[in-house]
C-alpha cells in the first residue's frame, strides 16, 4: 500500500509540473519497492516509465531514454513471467 501511495504522490507532482519533487518521490518509491519486492521486479517499471515521461518534458534526453528502455526491458521480462 505504501508504495502506491509514494508512487501516487510522484504522479500528483508530475501532474502540477514539480518535477524535481516528483523524481525526488520516484526515487524514494523506487527504494522502498526494491526492499519489499526486490530489485528487478517488474511492477517497478512503471516508476521507471515516469520517470522517463518526466526526464522527456525536462529536456533531459538521454535521462529519459535511460529510464525509459529500462521501463520496457522490465516490462518485457514481467511478461514472460506471466506467460510461463
Amino acid at each position: 500500500m505504501l508504495l502506491i501511495n509514494n508512487y501516487n504522490i510522484a504522479l500528483l507532482y508530475h501532474s502540477i509540473k514539480e518535477y524535481d519533487l516528483a523524481i525526488k518521490q520516484l526515487k524514494k518509491t523506487l527504494i522502498f519497492g526494491e526492499n519489499i519486492l526486490g530489485k528487478d521486479h517488474f511492477e517497478l517499471a512503471r516508476c521507471y516509465k515516469l520517470m522517463g515521461n518526466i526526464y522527456k518534458e525536462k529536456k533531459e534526453y538521454d535521462k529519459a531514454s535511460h529510464f525509459l528502455n529500462k521501463a520496457l526491458l522490465m516490462t518485457k521480462k514481467g511478461l514472460r513471467v506471466c506467460l510461463t
